[in-house]
C-alpha cells in the first residue's frame, strides 16, 4: 500500500499513517475528543475496547487520553439509591439511572487501569486520586458508592503499603467493606493478618456519623468484617482488636437517629446479631432500636392523572395492548394528537426545578413516541423530541440530559431500527454524534451508553 511506502521513507507522520490505515477508526477518535470530558473518555474507551487498533503506541495514547478526560468528569464516582428508597421517587431515580451509565470520574478511570499493560496497571492506579464517598443526612436519597476502586485494587495484588493506604483511607461506612476485603486479597505472611486487622479496628472507632451511609453499607461490610473474623479464626490469629473495633464500630452507629425509610430496624437487628455469632459477645438489645430520624426528601413529578389516563388509552384501550391496526382509526390519531398537545404546552410548575421538569417532559415525550405507530406520528413525535433535547442541552447536566436521550433511544431502536439513529446523529450535537458513531461501529460490544 502507498501509504506503508510513505511512512517507510518518512514523508508521512504517525498522525498520518493512521489517518491512512485505518480511517474510520482516526475519525471516531477525533470525534471523541470534542466531546465534554466524560464523553471523551467514554469514547476512547469503547475504541480501546473494540480491540480494533493496530498501533499498540496509538492505543497506548488514546488510553492515556481517556484517563486525562476521565479526570475531569463532573461527578466523582457513581451514585445509588439509599436502602428505602423507591423509584417513586422521580429526582433520585432519574439521577440513579443516569449514574448507571458509567459516566463518573471513578468509573472511567477503573476501566482504563483494566485496559492498561499488565506492568502498568499498579503504578498508574496509584497516581490516582482515591475516592472519597460523602456522610449524606437522611434527607439525601442518594449514597455515594467507592467499591469499584476497592475492587480494582484488589486485582492488582496490592503490597502491604497499598493495603495499609486503603484501611487508613476508611472515613465513611461506605469505605469499610472495601478495606477489608483488601486485607483478604493481600497475599503476604500470615503475621501480616493482626497488623491490618488493628489497623481497621482503630479507623472502626472514627467513621464518620450518618445513618443513611451507615445503612446503605451495612450488609456488605457485615459481610466482609465476617469473612475477616473467620481468616483470623482460621489461622489462629488473634480477634481481639477486630471485637472491639466491630463493636464500637455498631454501637457509634447505632446511637444515630435511624432514617425513617429504615424504620423496621430488620437490617440493624441482624447485624448485631452476625456480630454476636461471630464475636461471641451479644449487644444490648435496645443498642440496634434507635430513635427515628428524618425522612428522604421526596421529589415527585407534580400530579398528571389525565395525561396517564390518556397514556393508557393509547397504549393498552379498555383492556390489553393496541396492535398498529387497531390504532389505525381516526378516533385513536385524534386521542395521540390531544396527548401530544398537552405535552407541547406543558409547563414548569413553581416548585419544580429545571432538571424535574426536563426529565418530566422528556418521559411524556418518551411515552408518545414508544405509543405511536410507524409512520407520521412517530417520526413527528422523535423530531419533537429531539428538538425540546436540543432546546435544553446548555441548562441541563450533560450526564443527566443524555441518559433521558439514551432512555428514548433505546426504547425506540427496537421498533424502529437505525432510523431514530440517523435522526440523533444529524442534530451535530457532539455527545449524540459521537453515541451514535460508536454504535454503530461497534454494535457487538454494548448499545448506547449501557
Amino acid at each position: 500500500m502507498r501509504w506503508i511506502v510513505l511512512l517507510s521513507v518518512g514523508l508521512l507522520s504517525a498522525s498520518e499513517a493512521r489517518r491512512a490505515a485505518q480511517p474510520e477508526i482516526y475519525a471516531l477518535v477525533e470525534t471523541a475528543r470534542s466531546a465534554p470530558p466524560e464523553f471523551a473518555a467514554w469514547g476512547l474507551l469503547r475504541i480501546a475496547e473494540s480491540k480494533r487498533l493496530r498501533d499498540p503506541a496509538w492505543e497506548a495514547e488514546v488510553l492515556e487520553e481517556a484517563l486525562q478526560f476521565a479526570r475531569k468528569a463532573r461527578h466523582p464516582m457513581r451514585k445509588r439509591l439509599a436502602p428505602g428508597i423507591t423509584q417513586s421517587d422521580s429526582r433520585a431515580a432519574y439521577w440513579d439511572a443516569a449514574y448507571k451509565l458509567g459516566l463518573d470520574r471513578l468509573s472511567l478511570e477503573m476501566r482504563v487501569i483494566t485496559l492498561l499493560p499488565a506492568k502498568d496497571k499498579a503504578r498508574r492506579f496509584a497516581e490516582l486520586q482515591p475516592p472519597k464517598p460523602a456522610s449524606p443526612p437522611c434527607e439525601d436519597p442518594l449514597v455515594d458508592d467507592p467499591s469499584l476502586w476497592y475492587t480494582t485494587l484488589r486485582k492488582l495484588n496490592p503490597s502491604q503499603a497499598a493495603v495499609l493506604g486503603a484501611i487508613q483511607r476508611v472515613r465513611t461506612h461506605a469505605d469499610i467493606a472495601g478495606a477489608a476485603l483488601t486485607i483478604l486479597s493481600r497475599r503476604g505472611p500470615v503475621e501480616e493478618l493482626p497488623v491490618y486487622v488493628g489497623a481497621l479496628a482503630q479507623t472502626l472507632n472514627n467513621v464518620e456519623k450518618s445513618d443513611r451511609a451507615f445503612q446503605a453499607s451495612l450488609e456488605a461490610a457485615t459481610n466482609a468484617l465476617n469473612e475477616l473474623n473467620f481468616s483470623l479464626r482460621l489461622f489462629e490469629q488473634p480477634k481481639g482488636a477486630l471485637a472491639g473495633g466491630w463493636r464500637a464500630w455498631l454501637l457509634q452507629a447505632f446511637e444515630q437517629p435511624a432514617c425513617a425509610e429504615s424504620a423496621n430496624f430488620i437490617a440493624r437487628r441482624e447485624a448485631a446479631e452476625a456480630h454476636e455469632k461471630a464475636i461471641g459477645i451479644a449487644l444490648p438489645e435496645k443498642a440496634w432500636k434507635s430513635t427515628l430520624g428524618k425522612a428522604a426528601e421526596r421529589h415527585p413529578f407534580p400530579a398528571a392523572g389525565t395525561q396517564a389516563a390518556r397514556m393508557r388509552k393509547l397504549m393498552f384501550g379498555e383492556n390489553a395492548a393496541l396492535t398498529a391496526t387497531q390504532k389505525d382509526t381516526a378516533e385513536w390519531r385524534e386521542q395521540f394528537q390531544t396527548f401530544v398537545a398537552a405535552i407541547a404546552t406543558e409547563s414548569k410548575s413553581s416548585d419544580e426545578s429545571e432538571e424535574d421538569f426536563f426529565v418530566r417532559r422528556a418521559t411524556s415525550w418518551t411515552a408518545a413516541i414508544l405509543a405511536a405507530p410507524p409512520g407520521a406520528e412517530r417520526d413527528r413525535a422523535i423530531e419533537e423530541f429531539i428538538a425540546f433535547a436540543l432546546a435544553n442541552a446548555a441548562s441541563i447536566d450533560p450526564v443527566l440530559w443524555y441518559s433521558q436521550i439514551e432512555r428514548m433511544a433505546s426504547g425506540v431502536r427496537a421498533l424502529q431500527g437505525a432510523g431514530v439513529m440517523d435522526a440523533l446523529e444529524r442534530t451535530g450535537h457532539p455527545v449524540l454524534v459521537l453515541a451514535m458513531r460508536l454504535e454503530r461501529m461497534f454494535p457487538a460490544i454494548e448499545a448506547g451508553l449501557r
